[in-house]
């Protein structure tokens, strides 16, 4: 009898999940971060030295808003996408159910000719 040798890289597959989660935890970083940051510096002095003697914190501020829109965005499209993909596959799933259960030989109907 043959051994089957299984050609798998189950190293590569941890460290892609490994990746997946850094990542995720970068992402959830920047926005807890940038949530801090827009909360410590709201009642700011204004310092007038920035360009166009605009505030730059002020600057900042703006920039993480635009950010976090962006952000928040995308989580809900994703989030649609995959409810969306999530209710064709359960009403597939249900119909194939159906389908599935009403065969001749399961309600036992004879086929005579």
């Amino acid at each position: 009898m043959r051994k089957m040798i299984r050609v798998g890289n189950k190293s590569g597959k941890t460290i892609k999940r490994i990746g997946l989660l850094l990542l995720l935890i970068c992402v959830v970083c920047v926005v807890l971060l940038s949530k801090a940051y827009i909360l410590s510096h709201s009642e700011h002095e204004h310092d007038r030295d920035g360009y166009g003697e605009v505030c730059s914190v002020c600057i900042q501020i703006h920039k993480i808003e635009n950010l976090l829109k962006q952000l928040s965005a995308s989580v809900g499209a994703l989030s649609f996408v995959f409810a969306s993909l999530f209710a064709v596959t359960a009403v597939l799933y249900s119909a194939s159910l159906l389908t599935g259960l009403c065969t001749p030989v399961n309600m036992k109907i004879r086929l005579n000719n």
